[in-house]
């Protein structure tokens, strides 16, 4: 797999652009909001047919292994669109996460599917913090215990359920038609990207094996997730710095445009300067998962406390600026929004993110020096 050029990067962006605005509007994931639906089975086999589910595969389990900066283009315009499928999981973190199982056969098992896209696979951990336990039964292994927040857990057909008593964050498969699993949704903050509490009752399990266990393949995953939500982030405040300019152009006060005032003008500055940085920070670390085949996880937590701030200051200053329209149901900012503050209650917000990255550094022995350079990557 080659590096993509900036010309190749910039038509790709253009095409996922056009195809994802053809195929997944932002009125067509109100629909979904507004009837308060889990999925839409029509966009997600648009989605596979654009061929977006397999980025990250290899080509010998039917993806395009189009390479990671590939597919964080790919989360910037999902990002744009507040897009409304199970692809975070799925297209994201069950690829990495599979990659090279002790267990060969899982992965020839779901990496195809994935690709696909007849599957979607859920990633039960977040935090890693639920108590969830595993059992022998003969020569099966069981599962039981709770974990919350899965993102899209209720139209999961596979889980990746971290368990932290196996060794350090082992991983496990589970089968979502299994009896033991119980799906509970509610009506989360996000409704573009709901999440459920799932419940395993001495569940079947399969593990991915000793191999993933030796190089914590689940804090890999969590460092993934993180830089995965800030990608997102950045395509969502550019998508709201783009609304916010268009609005100040064409509204109204005293006479002529609110773009033309001064302090409109030093909003959208400062908006654009928070895009740019955010999309030059997650450029950056996926770039380097190109390049290295590992994710770091300094570079996870610069990305994830940059650009969920960013995110944050970006869709208030929307708010503002259009005014009392923007708290109407009718419009779109509110949306963008909601996407910012559950991406901080997702990640622990910007200060948990800073403070684990000075934990990092102290502990590591790495200076600031060596992390601007490159040199501090594990």
């Amino acid at each position: 797999m080659g590096q993509m050029t900036f010309a190749e990067q910039t038509e790709f962006r253009d095409w996922l652009r056009g195809g994802l605005g053809r195929i997944a509007p932002l009125s067509r994931t109100r629909v979904l909001v507004e009837n308060n639906q889990r999925t839409d089975p029509a966009l997600w086999a648009e989605l596979a047919e654009l061929g977006v589910m397999g980025l990250a595969v290899p080509e010998e389990f039917g993806g395009s292994d189009a390479g990671w900066l590939a597919l964080s283009i790919f989360l910037n315009e999902a990002g744009r669109v507040l897009l409304p499928t199970a692809y975070l999981s799925t297209a994201v973190l069950a690829p990495w996460i599979l990659q090279a199982p002790a267990d060969a056969a899982l992965r020839h098992e779901l990496l195809p599917r994935i690709a696909a896209g007849e599957i979607r696979v859920g990633f039960a951990d977040i935090d890693g913090k639920q108590a969830v336990i595993t059992h022998p039964d003969g020569d099966q292994i069981r599962l039981s215990g709770v974990k919350t927040t899965v993102i899209d857990g209720a139209v999961c057909d596979y889980f990746l359920v971290t368990v932290d008593d196996a060794g350090p964050s082992s991983v496990y498969v589970v089968d979502a038609s299994d009896p033991g699993v119980d799906v509970a949704q509610g009506r989360p903050l996000d409704e573009t990207r709901p999440s459920a509490t799932v419940t395993f009752t001495n569940v079947a399990a399969r593990s991915l094996g000793a191999a993933h266990a030796a190089t914590n393949v689940a804090a890999s995953a969590r460092d993934l997730l993180a830089i995965a939500l800030a990608a997102e982030g950045a395509g969502a405040a550019e998508q709201c710095l783009d609304m916010s300019v268009e609005y100040a152009k064409i509204r109204e006060q005293f006479g002529r445009p609110i773009g033309q005032f001064q302090a409109i003008k030093h909003k959208c500055a400062d908006m654009f300067v928070g895009v740019q940085a955010s999309y030059a920070a997650v450029h950056a670390a996926f770039q380097r998962i190109d390049e290295t085949g590992i994710i770091d996880p300094i570079q996870a937590k610069v990305s994830a406390s940059y650009v969920s701030a960013a995110l944050m200051s970006v869709t208030s200053e929307t708010m503002q600026i259009h005014g009392g329209i923007a708290f109407s149901w009718e419009h779109d900012a509110h949306l963008y929004l909601k996407r910012a503050t559950s991406d901080q209650i997702l990640l622990g917000g910007p200060d948990r993110q800073i403070a684990a990255l000075a934990d990092d550094l102290l502990d590591g022995g790495k200076s600031v020096l060596e992390l601007i350079s490159g040199q501090g990557a594990s």
